[in-house]
């Protein structure tokens, strides 16, 4: 599949959350990935 800018939607593009800073504390944070059955659905990323 293609995202809008025509490149491939892969993994590390179709992320439910991205962190990029330095010193990042995260509390209470539950993060599920509800993607599927890795066999059928490939795989998948919650937290990049």
């Amino acid at each position: 599949m293609d995202a809008d800018d025509g490149l491939k939607l892969g993994t590390f593009r179709t992320y439910t959350v991205f962190v990029d800073a330095h010193d990042v504390a995260l509390e209470n944070l539950s993060i599920e990935n509800k993607a599927g059955d890795g066999r059928k659905v490939g795989q998948a990323i919650a937290l990049y």
